[in-house]
């Protein structure tokens, strides 16, 4: 019986997984049985605009980029590339020690800024940029600090000096929501919390974050407010910590909430922001060393809420200790690096599919509401370690280890979108 009321749980928070992604991503504004003409998909509008949001949002799920076009080679591995928020800028960082911007509004990239640090330098492990789009942090292989201000052309790059004298080596950061601070991961199984505005370090080991054995490897944000933080671990496990109660004036205690559901190392992560703030923070999505990726739900620790493989196999069900929906992807598990995976941006698409690079070249968009899988042409002769999407238009970037960099996009034929239009079901 217990075993029978868990299964209806994992059912009922799958439905609102479901429920969630195809109201967000547009697919709910047209009822079935009902096909319109251009005519009353244009009158139905809304007033003084062009289509809604959520049409917008259905017409871009519709026509998914898959035309490459090279933008620019680097002659280096590239490790990270990202969009700043309104897509104005692209920037890429390199294992030569490189961050190269790119200007996006143009008709073809233009490289508008590179800067290198000139000395030993072993290259950027990780990047991220600021949520004002003025300022680019990089972690570098040997655990050191760098910023870069995207505003002032004037000033080079240079390492993020703080008041600490033995600073420990870190190897992932991200700025926080709302920018004052850094957020980075060390290698002594503890979080580091940088305030920019004093430049105050502040080093906690947190309890029962990570075992001595149990080394942290990726960590996000899990809401738009920033105050809870999402880790995984070497060992497959996660644990969602309460930033205000290990780094505010006052500390009650540790919050740590612990949750179970890959056998693998979980290689990267990223939290499903949702457009409506009542349902922010519920879903993150995970990439693991088998790649294996795994939509989990942080509102039941240790409970399991669906699994789906990504053949037409029947599914089996996970365990009961399991908190992760799963989909399988087939590629080579042999891995030299850690990939990305990410959600598909929430302006445009209303984050219906997961995307990430593979080790063939080539990237893959998953659909985890259905199990599809869209895989694009191979076009890198090495691996995808990093995508990026423009948030501002529906375009995807990849950036391989063979220092090329191609833009994909959906030109599409002016009949086809007509025909397209034609087909709409209200």
């Amino acid at each position: 019986l217990f075993v029978t009321m868990i299964r209806i749980l994992h059912d009922r928070k799958m439905k609102d997984f479901v429920t969630l992604t195809r109201i967000e991503s547009g697919e709910d504004s047209f009822l079935p049985g009902q096909k319109r003409t251009i005519y009353h998909l244009i009158t139905r509008r809304v007033p003084h605009q062009a289509f809604s949001e959520a049409v917008l949002r259905y017409m871009n799920n519709l026509h998914l980029p898959y035309k490459k076009e090279l933008v620019d080679y680097q002659g280096s591995r590239i490790s990270r590339c990202k969009f700043t928020s309104d897509g104005s800028l692209f920037v890429t960082a390199n294992y030569s020690g490189q961050i190269v911007v790119y200007d996006t509004r143009t008709k073809n990239y233009t490289r508008i800024r590179r800067e290198a640090y000139h000395d030993l330098f072993p290259g950027f492990c990780d990047m991220d940029i600021s949520p004002c789009d003025g300022f680019v942090a990089g972690c570098t292989i040997d655990g050191r600090v760098m910023t870069l201000n995207l505003s002032k052309p004037e000033e080079n790059m240079a390492f993020l000096s703080v008041n600490q004298q033995q600073q420990p080596r870190l190897h992932k950061l991200h700025y926080s929501p709302d920018g004052k601070a850094i957020v980075a991961l060390d290698n002594l199984n503890g979080l580091t919390f940088v305030d920019l505005q004093s430049l105050l370090l502040t080093l906690r080991t947190v309890p029962r974050l990570c075992v001595a054995f149990d080394r942290s490897s990726c960590f996000c944000f899990c809401d738009k407010g920033g105050d809870c933080i999402f880790v995984g671990s070497d060992s497959g496990m996660a644990r969602v910590l309460d930033l205000r109660m290990e780094f505010g004036e006052r500390k009650p205690g540790s919050m740590t909430m612990h949750y179970y559901g890959e056998k693998k190392k979980i290689m990267s992560v990223d939290s499903r922001v949702s457009i409506s703030t009542v349902m922010d923070g519920r879903y993150v999505v995970t990439l693991a060393k088998d790649m294996k990726f795994g939509v989990w739900d942080l509102r039941l620790p240790k409970r399991p809420v669906h699994d789906f493989e990504g053949n037409n196999s029947s599914a089996e069900r996970p365990t009961i200790n399991n908190s992760v929906m799963v989909t399988y992807a087939h590629f080579s598990p042999i891995l030299p690096t850690d990939l990305q995976c990410y959600f598909s941006p929430a302006s445009l698409t209303g984050q219906r599919f997961i995307y990430s690079g593979t080790v063939n070249g080539s990237y893959v968009l998953i659909d985890p509401v259905t199990g599809r899988r869209l895989y694009s042409k191979r076009v890198h002769s090495s691996l995808i370690q990093d995508i990026a999407w423009n948030p501002n238009c529906n375009e995807i970037v990849t950036t391989g280890w063979d220092g090329n960099i191609y833009r994909w996009k959906n030109y599409g034929v002016l009949e086809d979108d007509f025909r397209e239009l034609e087909n709409f079901i209200y």
